[in-house]
């Protein structure tokens, strides 16, 4: 049996309803409904105040915060694994056959762009410089070199 009250969606725990990125919902054990004169904002607000207080609903919500904390890191890991794909997709167009897949991979990991690389390329005059700055980064030396000479033929 579900209630739908102001926008909370409570579910009696015979349903054993479980977390998801979807239907995030929160289970709660009615002893009894409160009955309220409904849309009368002083009897809305005492109605929210006692079960938005009730101890039940503390712990249920104690219970699903690791699971959703959980969710949510998974939903970011996913999100920034989709954006590095994207720029190394990126990357590997615009800088043609200068890179293998590997090392536009690891570059665009470490969140640079093509955009980026040209920024970064015109802070430095010299290739040495741009190729220790690169190194900096975490990126080989080839991959640094490969770069540079890119950067600086165009």
């Amino acid at each position: 049996m579900s209630y739908l009250w102001s926008g909370f969606i409570f579910l009696c725990p015979s349903q054993r309803e479980c977390i998801s990125e979807d239907n995030f919902s929160l289970t709660f054990n009615f002893n009894s409904l409160l009955y309220f004169e409904a849309h009368r904002a002083m009897a809305d607000v005492q109605a929210m105040r006692n079960v938005l207080f009730c101890t039940e609903l503390k712990d249920v919500v104690c219970y699903y915060e690791p699971l959703l904390r959980t969710a949510l890191e998974q939903k970011r890991k996913y999100k920034a694994m989709v954006q590095t794909r994207e720029r190394s997709k990126s990357l590997l167009l615009k800088l043609g056959t200068t890179l293998s897949g590997n090392m536009a991979h690891k570059v665009a990991s470490e969140g640079f762009t093509f955009a980026d690389l040209q920024n970064l390329r015109g802070r430095f005059q010299e290739k040495d410089q741009f190729v220790q700055s690169l190194r900096a980064k975490g990126l080989s030396l080839l991959c640094c070199r490969k770069l540079a000479g890119y950067f600086y033929e165009h």
